[in-house]
C-alpha cells in the first residue's frame, strides 16, 4: 500500500481520476487481506479434514488472486506515471492561463550559465572572471538568431517556477535559479497569432533571472524547434537578438562581477586574520630572550 502510495503522489494527474484510482486501492488491498483474514481463522478453528482442504485451498486461491492484483495495480500505475512523464516533457502552449500587467504581458526568463575552472589553481589571477563564463542560449524557432530561454508567465506559478520551467521546455537544463530579478525590461514583441501584413505589436514586461546550470538534459519539449549553443560573454553579446536581452545580459555581468570582487575581498580578508593568528601563536615570551655576548 505505501508503495502504491508513493506511485500515487508522482502521478501528474487531476483530483477525480487521483481519488478514483486511490479508492480502488483500498478496496482492493482491504478486501484481500480481509479475506486471508478469514480465511486463516477458518483453517485455525476447523476440526474436519475436508473442512481444512477446503480452507487451504481458499488460501492458495486468495495469495494468488493478491499476486494479480499486486500486479495489475503495478502496472495501471506504471502507466498514469508514464503519461505523467510525457506531459512534463511537453511545452505549455496557449494563453488562456497567461498574467497580465496594465495591458502588459508578463514574462519571464533566465540567463542559463556556468563556469569553467582553470586547469591550474583556481585562484590564477591572470585569467579574468568575465572569461570563465559561458552563457547558453537558444535558437528561434524557424529563425537563426539567438534567444536566452524565456516565456509567459502563467497564473498558476510563480515568477520563478516560470523562468525554471522555460530554462527545461526550451533549453532542456536545470540549475539553480538566484530569487533576485536582474530586473524587468518592458519592450514589444510582434504577436504570432497576427497576419505579417498587420503587424500587430503587443507590449511585455520581461523579468530576467540568472540561472547556474547543474544539468543539462538529452531530451527536452523543444528539441526538435530549438537548438542550444554555449557561447563566452562577447558571442553572446554579438548574436542576442533583442536589445532589451543585451542590457539584461549587461545588467548580468555586472551582479557576477560585483559578486565576484566581494569573493575576493572576503578571501583576502580571511587569508590576512589567518596569517595574524598565526603571528601572535609563533611570539616568544620576552622572559625567554637572553642577551648573548
Amino acid at each position: 500500500w505505501n508503495i502504491a502510495r508513493n506511485r500515487l503522489k508522482v502521478v501528474n494527474t487531476n483530483s477525480v481520476s487521483m481519488v478514483s484510482l486511490e479508492t480502488h486501492l483500498k478496496i482492493s488491498f482491504c478486501s484481500i487481506y480481509l479475506s486471508r483474514v478469514i480465511l486463516f481463522s477458518g483453517e485455525y478453528y476447523s476440526v474436519d479434514m475436508n473442512c481444512r482442504k477446503k480452507v487451504n485451498y481458499g488460501i492458495r486461491s486468495v495469495t494468488f488472486l493478491t499476486a494479480f492484483s499486486f500486479f495489475f495495480w503495478f502496472f495501471v500505475l506504471k502507466s498514469f506515471v508514464a503519461d505523467s512523464s510525457m506531459s512534463v516533457l511537453s511545452s505549455r502552449t496557449g494563453r488562456d492561463r497567461q498574467r497580465y500587467d496594465n495591458n502588459f504581458r508578463l514574462v519571464s526568463g533566465c540567463i542559463p550559465y556556468r563556469l569553467i575552472k582553470d586547469e591550474g589553481s583556481e585562484e590564477n589571477t591572470s585569467v579574468e572572471f568575465v572569461n570563465k563564463l559561458q552563457l547558453l542560449m537558444v535558437s528561434s524557432p524557424n529563425r537563426h538568431d539567438l534567444v536566452f530561454p524565456k516565456g509567459g508567465w502563467e497564473d498558476d506559478e510563480t515568477v520563478l517556477e516560470a523562468a525554471s520551467r522555460e530554462a527545461m521546455e526550451e533549453a532542456g537544463v536545470k540549475g539553480s535559479l538566484r530569487e533576485v530579478p536582474l530586473g524587468v525590461w518592458e519592450f514589444r514583441s510582434k504577436s504570432s497569432s497576427c497576419n505579417e501584413e498587420d503587424e500587430c505589436y503587443g507590449g511585455c514586461k520581461g523579468y530576467m533571472f540568472a540561472l547556474e546550470v547543474t544539468e543539462e538534459l538529452e531530451e527536452w519539449p523543444e528539441r526538435e524547434n530549438r537548438e542550444r549553443k554555449w557561447l563566452n560573454v562577447k558571442e553572446a553579446l554579438e548574436l542576442c537578438r533583442y536589445e532589451w536581452m543585451q542590457r539584461a545580459l549587461e545588467e548580468f555581468l555586472r551582479v557576477m562581477q560585483e559578486e565576484e570582487e566581494e569573493r575576493k575581498l572576503r578571501s583576502e580578508e580571511e587569508t590576512v586574520q589567518d596569517d595574524s593568528s598565526k603571528l601572535e601563536e609563533s611570539q616568544i615570551d620576552p622572559c625567554y630572550c637572553f642577551v648573548v655576548n
